[in-house]
């Protein structure tokens, strides 16, 4: 999970918006934080780091989120798409969209 406030609200409303976790209600969508989690039904263990060391998570995480265009060209270069938007990594495994 990205450390930076931003960028950890976005990871986090997405995942709502995917439908796995649920945020408490009147929290304001730009500044939810891991601690804003209402409810949390597959028990996602959340570890934060900078955004630019996500990509290194890889290999020790089941699951990423990452803004693309924002990640060190390393990883953009191994990344079939470099477009904009979110998308989710696990590892040894294609993206999903």
């Amino acid at each position: 999970m990205p450390d930076d406030p931003s960028n950890q609200a976005q990871a986090l409303q997405t995942l709502q918006d995917l439908g796995q976790l649920t945020l408490k209600d009147g929290v304001d969508p730009s500044r939810v934080t891991i601690r804003d989690v209402k409810d949390n039904p597959k028990s996602f263990e959340f570890t934060e780091a900078a955004l630019a060391q996500l990509p290194r998570t890889l290999p020790d995480v089941d699951l990423a989120l990452t803004v693309r265009g924002c990640r060190p060209r390393s990883a953009r270069a191994s990344t079939p798409d470099a477009g904009c938007g979110w998308h989710r990594c696990r590892p040894g495994r294609q993206r999903d969209s």
